[in-house]
């Protein structure tokens, strides 16, 4: 509702969206590429934007990121293009945009991007440009996602914030027409050492190069030199080639270069590799990459880093801050950098897309390994299987591999989290990505699992198996890191270890699983989940009120980086130390009075009234034993009072209010509740209402038994309307007493809803409870249709025919709308499944 109003408030006054970007003091990313001779201009700093949707319009500064309820918006700017002369082509690159985009320049469509944490470029006809004068660049970002088709999918509990927007640089690129297009190598050891390089050599239409006439192959030179970090020459490599106009040509080198070092995250050493491409003695074009190496091998379930076992100490990290959204500064990136580093890191996950290029640097530099993550979290099997998708994947994993490919500090691919490779069509997926390990053949593909079944069909060099069972997974033969160690806890918690939502809980489960590790040689490491809270997209039933029902509470520090108990435990336990001693404390199970006492009082209540009212003590009692001529009764309208209705209706609101409320109460920390409740409720106002509710006894009662009142009511009108059209002889009153009645075993929910809270906590009790619970409805339905035949008369079949028609359709509706657009029936099945063990 809070959010309804804003956005009413923001239609009414012409609000703009809020726009989310690191302080102004902050420096931005250097910019992208590495030649000496490109011409680059930034196009950051000030836009203008407008919303089609309302008209609105205003200005903001790219980088940044806009929330909901904004969901597409049209940027543009102004620029003059420096003159490129002869022989150079323009192109715009884009670090990120979030989800979809369609470029226009000077009003001509330039192109689209679908993948929104992937950096992409632009080739710009030279028709297009207008040189020395001024080209307006628009871009139209929309950043919804959809429930089948996407990647990411529509944005489920728990799942990262969908910040829209252009959250990373713009930048106009112009290089040479004949140019060194794309460099790959990899590392030769033994006798020869040194570096096999390939260079992908480009030629364009020309207009002239030197003194050389056009019309035969341009004689060329590719000079290769690999310099440490001093300017030292390592190697020197030059071969001669020709390049036709319009051609591409791949061009070998071997680099001859002794005493290289090997990079790793103890001592990342780094090294320039220089390219230069030469026509005559004219410099054409120059590449430089920074650059280290390293040897990546998988001998059984061992994982080798530069021949030794390597053994991971990772933190799942997800680019996301509250000051700036997803469109983080540098210095943002490199205060959490350092931290994890310190925190004796050797890994980190960059969950739910790809990271920004200066972040891979920037790991290159301080010793951090990578994984990338394909956002392909937690997808249900059938929707792996849909078609599109993976196409969907390939597209996004090729452009991870592509531009990331030679970092040294890139470790793996991650496929997605929480892959079922035990169903066919998620192993289906997961091998339908391994060709694209020809790309980068020193690379490994990985990805975070539920369980170690199809692990070995799967194509995988490395697991990463979530940590969901209490005991440690089984060698499958393959190097295997537990990820996902970590509990969710209540933000403002701060009992001792005993209470199962502390901070202090969830060092505990941390000191404990990595001590656990050391005792498993078979296991290469382990995954802490994860480094920061971060924002959700949906609210969560998890959040207690007076907390931000979107704050995800699982970091070791919070959003705003201020530490938990579990980053000092991290700190000790990746450090080789034994952990710090932690607080035990006391714990008692919450057990809310509200519940008892409600029950009690609707006990006396109706107590009072058989005691009280003898016929109608008489009429419930008929309506147990002899409740065929109790209702036949009621249809010659002997027995009919309405107030004995309204009174035992209201009991039966009042105890269905207590029970669903009860249950509500005692659900609200499952994540599997939380994540199926999403998806029923799926307008996030709604869920955080309800969210709310469930931590409110005395306000979910009274709010669920309104409900239960409104419905019952709807219901008896609909049972009037329908005797209307069978000429049924029984009025309103009739009716409410036939629903009232009928629905008098829901009574004995006043007893079970006030203990249901106290029965759950005792697994012993846990199935006869849930089957009473089920019993009770079931029995009060065949009551009510021994009702309606008497109601009905000879009528009824036509009626029960035209009732179950009428729930059928609307069922039905309600399925087809919940299943095409928020695939419901494949997310339970999954969550099912995924989360079994509850929290």
């Amino acid at each position: 509702m809070k959010l309804l109003l804003l956005l009413l408030i923001c239609q009414v006054l012409g609000a703009t969206p809020r726009f989310l970007q690191p302080p102004a003091s902050d420096s931005r990313w250097h910019l992208p590429g590495d030649s000496l001779d490109y011409l680059q201009l930034a196009l950051n700093g000030n836009w203008s934007w407008h919303d089609p949707a309302d008209g609105s319009s205003g200005s903001c500064t790219v980088p940044s990121c806009f929330p909901e309820p904004t969901e597409e918006l049209v940027f543009s700017r102004d620029f003059i293009l420096p003159d490129p002369g002869a022989n150079r082509e323009s192109s715009l690159w884009f670090g990120a945009m979030n989800h979809t985009c369609r470029v226009f320049l000077n009003g001509e469509f330039l192109g689209s991007h679908a993948n929104g944490s992937t950096s992409f470029e632009l080739p710009i006809p030279e028709s297009l440009l207008k040189p020395l004068d001024s080209n307006r660049l628009e871009i139209q970002v929309e950043r919804g996602l959809s429930s089948k088709i996407s990647l990411p999918l529509k944005v489920q509990s728990w799942d990262p914030y969908n910040y829209g927007g252009i959250y990373r640089e713009v930048v106009l690129l112009q290089r040479p027409r004949v140019r060194i297009e794309d460099l790959n190598w990899n590392l030769v050891s033994g006798n020869r050492p040194g570096l096999e390089l390939n260079a992908l050599l480009r030629s364009l239409e020309l207009v002239k190069i030197g003194q050389d006439s056009l019309a035969g192959p341009l004689p060329l030179e590719l000079q290769a030199r690999l310099l440490d970090q001093d300017g030292t020459e390592m190697g020197r490599v030059t071969v001669q080639t020709r390049l036709n106009r319009q051609e591409n040509r791949a061009v070998p080198l071997s680099l001859g270069a002794a005493g290289i070092e090997n990079w790793s995250p103890e001592s990342p050493r780094l090294y320039t590799l220089e390219v230069s491409l030469f026509q005559g003695t004219e410099l054409l074009h120059r590449v430089r990459r920074t650059t280290g190496f390293r040897e990546l091998q998988v001998q059984g379930s061992r994982l080798l880093l530069n021949g030794a076992d390597l053994e991971v100490r990772g933190i799942r990290y997800l680019s996301q801050h509250p000051v700036s959204g997803s469109a983080m500064s540098v210095r943002q990136y490199s205060q959490d950098m350092e931290t994890i580093k310190n925190l004796g890191a050797n890994l980190v996950l960059l969950a739910a897309g790809a990271g920004h290029p200066g972040l891979i640097e920037l790991c290159n530099r301080i010793g951090l390994l990578v994984i990338e993550e394909l956002p392909a979290c937690q997808v249900p099997p059938p929707l792996l299987a849909q078609d599109g998708f993976l196409p969907l994947a390939r597209s996004y994993l090729q452009e991870i591999i592509l531009r990331d490919r030679n970092q040294p500090c890139l470790l793996a691919v991650s496929l997605g989290s929480g892959l079922d490779l035990g169903d066919s069509r998620g192993l289906d997926f997961v091998t339908g990505l391994q060709d694209l390990r020809a790309l980068d053949h020193s690379l490994l593909f990985t990805g975070s699992v539920l369980g170690l079944e199809g692990a070995q069909a799967s194509g995988l060099d490395l697991l990463l198996v979530e940590d969901r069972e209490p005991e440690l997974p089984a060698d499958p033969g393959l190097p295997m890191i537990l990820a996902g160690i970590g509990l969710p806890v209540e933000p403002e918690n701060q009992e001792g270890y005993a209470n199962p939502w502390s901070s202090l809980r969830q060092a505990r489960h941390i000191q404990q699983r990595l001590l656990e590790l050391r005792e498993r040689s078979d296991i290469d490491g382990a995954l802490i989940d994860s480094y920061a809270d971060w924002r959700g997209g949906r609210p969560l039933l998890w959040v207690p009120p007076g907390s931000d029902a979107y704050n995800c509470p699982r970091g070791i520090v919070t959003a705003d980086r201020v530490t938990r108990a579990a980053f000092n435990e991290v700190r000790s336990l990746f450090g080789n130390g034994t952990g710090t001693t932690l607080t035990r404390g006391e714990f008692q199970p919450d057990r809310p009075l509200e519940y008892p006492m409600a029950g009690f009082l609707l006990l006396i209540l109706l107590l009072v009234g058989l005691k009280q009212n003898k016929v109608f003590a008489q009429n419930l009692k008929r309506s147990f034993v002899h409740s065929h001529g109790f209702f036949s009764d009621v249809q010659d309208n002997r027995v009919y009072q309405l107030g004995q209705s309204f009174f035992i209706g209201l009991l039966i609101c009042g105890a269905s209010g207590v029970l669903f409320s009860s249950l509500l109460y005692d659900m609200r920390k499952s994540l599997l509740v939380d994540h199926l409740l999403g998806q029923i409720l799926v307008f996030n106002e709604l869920k955080e209402w309800v969210s709310a509710l469930a931590w409110q006894p005395v306000v979910s009662m009274l709010t669920l038994a309104a409900v239960t009142l409104a419905l019952g009511l709807a219901a008896t009108v609909g049972l009037r309307i329908l005797g209307l059209l069978f000429n049924a002889r029984f009025s309103f009153g009739q009716a409410l007493t036939f629903m009232a009645f009928a629905c008098a075993p829901l009574l004995f929910c006043i007893v079970l809803g006030s203990l249901l809270f106290r029965l759950l906590q005792i697994p012993s009790l846990l199935l006869p409870t849930l089957i009473t619970a089920l019993l009770l409805p079931t029995w009060s339905i065949l009551r009510l249709v021994k009702s309606l035949r008497i109601a009905f008369g000879s009528s009824f079949l036509w009626a029960a025919l035209l009732i179950a028609v009428v729930l059928s359709v609307l069922l039905a509706l309600v399925f087809a709308y919940y299943e095409n657009s928020h695939s419901l029936l494949e997310y339970w099945n999954y969550y099912s499944r995924a989360y079994r063990g509850g929290v």
